[in-house]
């Protein structure tokens, strides 16, 4: 056997067992409390999630097919990254646009999370302005913003930098 695949399995086993022995009852009361139906509306709600959210790095990479797109997201929210640039790379986009837009699409989808977690940490604040789960989300939401505006920052002189080296490159 290929020593990637046994760790793959090993993980998958250990994940198994940690859920098995903390709390896969919960799991199974939790399924049969919602039923087939509720299952099925679980899952049409997420169908409907991917769809969105393909049609938002379909912006980030036209060019694609829509359904590539969709499909990318779908592999990435299960294996990763990687793996959802590599399933739009298999579907014909060259490894630049994939990697490319691959990364715009997260650091959007990140973007779009911040009003989330500015809204949970208001409810949290509301129900329960001294635990300590306020200070831990709170230093987490500094540290993507923080982020983000070094990102952006970072962004912005590389593009002065690229603009002026092009200017130099004409006038020579």
């Amino acid at each position: 056997m290929k020593k990637p695949f046994v760790i793959a399995l090993f993980l998958a086993g250990l994940a198994t067992a940690a859920v098995v022995l903390l709390g896969a009852g919960k799991i199974f009361h939790a399924i049969l409390a919602i039923g087939l139906r509720g299952i099925a509306f679980v899952v049409a709600w997420q169908l409907f999630v991917f769809i969105i959210l393909g049609l938002a790095w379909w912006i980030v990479l036209p060019k694609a097919p829509l359904w590539l797109v969709i499909w990318g997201r779908l592999v990435r929210e299960g294996g990763g990254l990687v793996f959802g640039t590599r399933a739009v790379m298999l579907g014909g986009i060259e490894l630049s646009r994939g990697v490319a837009s691959s990364i715009a699409d997260v650091i959007a989808e990140g973007i779009g999370l911040v009003a989330f977690m500015l809204l949970g940490l208001g409810i949290l604040f509301s129900r329960a302005p001294h635990a300590q789960l306020i200070w831990l989300m709170g230093g987490g939401l500094l540290a993507l913003l923080a982020g983000g505006a070094a990102g952006y920052w970072q962004r912005a002189r590389l593009g002065q930098r690229q603009a002026a080296a092009t200017l130099d490159q004409g006038c020579a």
